[in-house]
């Protein structure tokens, strides 16, 4: 991909279909994936365990609506994956 190409074609998509946009602080992130890996057995990069953080704090109305989380991304570093869980 060519990275100009993609910042822009992001930007549309972005301002065309997302309604809302929250922060997810760090130690979310990590609590995510932790769950990730103990109750469900999948081990998922930071930026894909962010959506999973932002349902699990609380951050979303998301009340009779049915959900889905598109995972994507394992390469997560042993050290990481250790920290974690700990």
């Amino acid at each position: 991909l060519n990275p100009e190409k993609a910042d822009s074609m992001t930007f549309g998509l972005v301002r065309d279909l997302v309604d809302r946009v929250i922060a997810v602080p760090e130690p979310d992130i990590a609590a995510a994936m932790r769950d990730l890996i103990l109750k469900e057995g999948l081990v998922a990069e930071g930026a894909s365990a962010t959506a999973v953080a932002a349902i699990l704090s609380g951050g979303l109305d998301l009340s009779g609506r049915h959900v889905g989380v598109i995972l994507s991304g394992r390469n997560v570093d042993a050290h990481v994956i250790a920290r974690v869980l700990l």
